[in-house]
């Protein structure tokens, strides 16, 4: 459902668009960035070509080169134009901080882009030849630096309109998730129409204190935790069927069961005697009260 953040990205993307501005989101892992962008694209205008390209550790800068230019057909004197005449292309790359650095610390599927938004070409691979790319739009989403993600060169920043996408707060959160269980819970019983609110507060509550208290490690780095777990709890719930379920005792009974396989499952640590899994369980009994 839309909120004031989304909404206010959107209007933003859409009017860096009209005026042929790249641009850069920059936000942590599951706030929608990925999501918000290709909403937009898929209702651009049929003058426009869109295509996504997902960077990721083992990306080359080949492999960025034959994507974007099979987008494109070649004009005179080795110029490139959106194919079928279209008036310009977007290209949306999304993990545009994924690609690991070689041996001299450079990221080549970044550095290629970063030639063709500085200089307008790059190299045909063979022939040695400029190949001009012409009326080529970028929006970029990347995550913060760590768990595979790298920092990059300030000359390819400089070359974007950079957007920081914020993670909603809690009040947004309540107004999303129980948008999304008020609509599930219409044909239950009413003692189950009544855990709307408290589900929803409990979930965000040991959301919160999971993502505290359980910090990745080189060791632990599945201990990441962000808004698309807080997802998958709810997408547990929105499979329940009223045949089935009748009291708000067995609807608890489905939470918890979400709540223990989207986070206690990847709590996988033992601390002598006293383990994570441990630790989550008495974090949900204090939930529960």
């Amino acid at each position: 459902m839309p909120t004031v953040d989304t909404a206010r990205y959107s209007e933003l993307i859409k009017h860096l668009l009209r005026i042929d501005q790249h641009i850069m989101f920059v936000g942590v892992s599951g706030v929608g960035k990925t999501k918000r962008i290709q909403s937009l694209l898929d209702i651009q205008d049929e003058s426009i070509e869109t295509f996504t390209i997902n960077f990721s550790a083992g990306t080359g800068a080949a492999a960025v080169q034959d994507v974007i230019e099979s987008h494109y057909e070649k004009k005179a004197k080795n110029k490139y134009k959106p194919r079928k005449a279209k008036k310009k292309a977007i290209a949306f790359i999304d993990d545009f901080n994924m690609p690991r650095k070689e041996k001299y610390f450079a990221q080549p599927p970044i550095e290629i882009i970063r030639q063709v938004m500085d200089h307008g070409f790059w190299y045909h691979r063979k022939e040695l030849k400029p190949n001009i790319i012409q009326n080529l739009e970028l929006i970029t989403a990347m995550g913060e630096p760590g768990g595979g993600r790298t920092d990059i060169t300030p000359r390819i920043i400089s070359n974007f309109h950079m957007l920081n996408y914020t993670q909603p707060n809690e009040s947004v959160m309540k107004t999303i998730y129980g948008t999304i269980l008020d609509y599930k819970f219409n044909g239950f019983y009413d003692d189950i129409k009544q855990l709307t609110e408290p589900l929803v507060l409990a979930t965000i509550q040991i959301f919160n204190t999971v993502k505290a208290s359980f910090m990745p490690t080189p060791q632990l780095c599945h201990y990441q935790f962000n808004m698309r777990d807080i997802s998958k709890v709810f997408l547990g719930l929105f499979k329940a069927n009223k045949g089935f379920y009748d009291t708000g005792e067995q609807m608890i009974k489905l939470w918890g069961h979400e709540i223990q396989r989207v986070f206690q499952d990847r709590l996988n640590e033992t601390e002598g005697y006293y383990d994570h899994q441990t630790r989550f369980r008495g974090i949900l009994d204090e939930a529960l009260v």
